[in-house]
Order: C-alpha cells, then structure tokens, then sequence
C-alpha cells in the first residue's frame, strides 16, 4: 500500500479509537442510573433516588473542591497540574464524607444496616473513580481512563447476571454497582489515605479558585438536589419515583455531554459560537422528539420498563425537558469556563431559582402532572439563561473564573 495512505489511515483510527473511548466511558458513568430506571417500580425508584441524589451531591461537592481548581491550571495555563498525590488525598477525604451520608439516608430509608453500608460503599468508591477519571481525561484525553470505564462496565453486568436470581428491588441496583465501583476504584484509580494536613494545604493553595466554584455549585445543588427532597411530602415516595424518571430518562443525552465535559473549554469565535448554538438547539430538539417517540412506543407495545411505563401519560413534558436539558448543559459547561464569577453567579441565581420555584408550585396547584410540567418550563428557562449569557474572556478565562464540571446527576 502507498505510504501516503498511512497517515489518512492512523488518523481514522485514532477517531476511531476516541468515539470507542467515549461510548464506553458515558456507558459506565450512566448504567447504575439506567438500570434503576428500567428495573425498579416507582416506589423503589423513588427509595434509590433519596440515596442517590445525596451520591451526586457529594460529586457535585468534590467537583468544585478538588477536580476543577486541580485542572484549572492546564485550562489557564496550558501546562501540566502539580499535586497528583494531595489531589488523590481530598478526593478520598470528600468521598469518605459523601459515603457517610449516603450510608446513614440509606439505612433510613430502606430500613436496614446492611442495604445502608452497601449505599455507603458504593457512593465512596464512585466519588474516588469520578474523581481519577477527571483527572485522566483532562490531562490525557478521552482515552485516559478507558480501560478502568471497561472494568467497570464488565464488573457490574457480570455481578448483575450472576445475582439476578437471589437479588430484586433495590438490592439489584445496589449490589452491581457497589461491586463494580470498588473494583475499578480499587484497580484502575488508586485511592490515596488522606494524610493530616492535605485538606488544609490543599484550600489555601486553590482557595481563589475553590470559594466562587463552591459558592455557584451550592445554590445548583440547593435546587437539584434540595428542591427534589421538598417534593417528597407533596408527591409521596412513589410519585416521588415517577417525577425523578423523567429526569432520567435523559439519560441518553448524558452519554455524549458528561463525556465531553472536561473538553468544554476550547474558546470559539462569535462565527463558530452561533453554529454551535444553532447546531446544539437543532440537537435538542432532535432528542425531544426521540424522547417523546420512545415513551409513545412502550406504552403502545406494552413493554414492561420498570417505573419507564408511568411516564406514559407524561410523554410531551418528558420531551421538552430532554430537549432543553441538552441545550442547556452544554451551554452551561462553557459558562463554567469562559464566564467571568459575577456572571456565572448571576446565570447560577436565575436558573436555579426557576428550578427550585417551578416544580413546587406546580406540584402544589396539580400535583405529579403539576411537578413535571414545571420541571419541563424550569428547564427551558433555564436552558435560555445560559444561551444568553455572553462570557467575557474568550480567549483564555481570568483568574476569578471558573473551570469545566465534568458530573453526573440523575
């Protein structure tokens, strides 16, 4: 073969290999999610969810406190981050926090010990890999951590096929995960004992950068997380279940916008900037409509989908809010980059005011049909502050601004 027709090959290759990285890592960041979905009934789904928002609380939490001030420097710099060790120290510390929490929410609310300890081992470990993945993405691209992304996948479904049998509800999400979670981190990303003083040496050094990264993804998790929890008592457990779904059944537009995260910040010119607007709403709407095909099908197939088939009747609310939940993350991924901090403040107050207040009202005046629709309008508002916002300091973010957020909340 001619030797000018390598090149042109390596470099399909390469794509290749890239697409491969990114199936397989947005696989294993949203299976657990995905699984619970399509196997649990409302009630259980509505269980896991309580645990589970606490888990991406507390990612949200290491996010801002240890991954984006540790990879600010090669986003501002473009040069190599330093501490690798302390930044394994503080994710460990944060996760161990985010393990107590989730532990002692799950005892509760499953009313058992050991279904609580495997919540505990399963959110400690998931917050130490996210927090490795981070860092190898970053630092080597989407290939840096495939191979722990492909244990992770094999673990959980070799731990689900073989507990089918012995293991239903909750126990079968909790299980695979949990497993596959402590595997992965314990092989793939290398957890590092918190030593005395890290946490310290590690917030005066990225303090600058922590407090306004902090600040914003508070009041984000007041609303995503906190906002959720008020809906308990005016939705019960099981309607609870149902309302998450929805939120879940984005899921699919999560397998290509949390894989991208972390590459969100390469600057665009205002040309390049409304064809990536244009280019994204035309993709929202594209995901809106497959959303709404895909719910009208399970209902008219009967397919048994787990807490899937409750969203029969919420079709067109479901819709609107994948669409708008696409457009609305990556416009809100370079926001984290390019915006200066009283933007991004601003942008934080506004859309996470409209999702805190929209869904409580509307659960308040109609109840679950209430919730949904003012989740799916929230979502629109929100999607369009971040479409609006212009952020100053295209071609490199200051000092006080912010960083990617590669996370998964479901």
């Amino acid at each position: 073969m001619p030797e000018s027709h390598t090149p042109p090959r390596r470099s399909r290759l390469r794509h290749l290999g890239v697409v491969g990285a990114l199936v397989v890592g947005s696989l294993a960041q949203v299976v657990t999610p995905i699984v619970a979905l399509l196997t649990l009934g409302a009630r259980d789904f509505g269980e896991f969810s309580l645990v589970y928002l606490l888990y991406a609380w507390g990612l949200s939490v290491q996010l801002s406190v240890c991954s984006e001030p540790f990879t600010r420097g090669l986003v501002r710099a473009r040069v190599r981050a330093d501490g690798a060790d302390r930044y394994r120290s503080v994710s460990t510390s944060l996760a161990a926090a985010t393990a107590l929490v989730c532990g002692v929410t799950g005892a509760l609310v499953w009313g058992g010990a050991v279904a609580g300890a495997l919540g505990a081992l399963a959110a400690f470990a998931s917050v130490v890999r996210a927090g490795d993945r981070y860092r190898r993405v970053v630092e080597r691209g989407l290939a840096g951590p495939v191979a722990g992304d492909a244990v992770f996948l094999v673990v959980f479904a070799t731990t689900a096929v073989l507990s089918a049998g012995s293991l239903s509800g909750v126990e079968g999400v909790l299980v695979p995960w949990a497993v596959a979670a402590v595997t992965t981190s314990a092989v793939a990303s290398r957890p590092r004992l918190p030593r005395r003083g890290d946490l310290t040496s590690w917030r005066r050094e990225h303090g600058a950068h922590i407090r306004p990264l902090l600040k914003e993804s508070l009041v984000l998790d007041a609303s995503s997380v906190g906002g959720a929890y008020l809906l308990v008592p005016l939705l019960s457990v099981t309607g609870f279940g149902i309302y998450r779904a929805v939120s879940n059944v984005a899921t699919p537009v999560r397998l290509v916008t949390e894989a991208l995260r972390p590459l969100a910040s390469r600057p665009l010119g205002p040309r390049a900037t409304q064809v990536f607007l244009v280019g994204l709403t035309a993709a929202g709407v594209l995901a809106g409509v497959a959303a709404w095909a895909a719910l009208v099908a399970v209902d008219h197939y009967g397919w048994d989908l787990g807490v899937v088939v409750e969203l029969r009747d919420h079709a067109i609310g479901t819709a609107v809010f994948v669409g708008a939940s696409l457009v609305g993350a990556m416009t809100y991924y370079r926001a984290r980059v390019w915006a200066s901090p009283r933007q991004l403040w601003r942008g934080r107050l506004a859309q996470s005011g409209t999702a805190l207040a929209m869904p409580l009202v509307g659960a308040w005046a109609g109840g679950l049909d209430g919730a949904i629709a003012g989740t799916a309008a929230a979502t629109v508002l929100g999607a369009l502050v971040w479409v609006l916002l212009k952020p100053q300091g295209q071609d490199g973010p200051s000092p006080g601004g912010a960083t990617p957020r590669p996370t998964a909340r479901s």
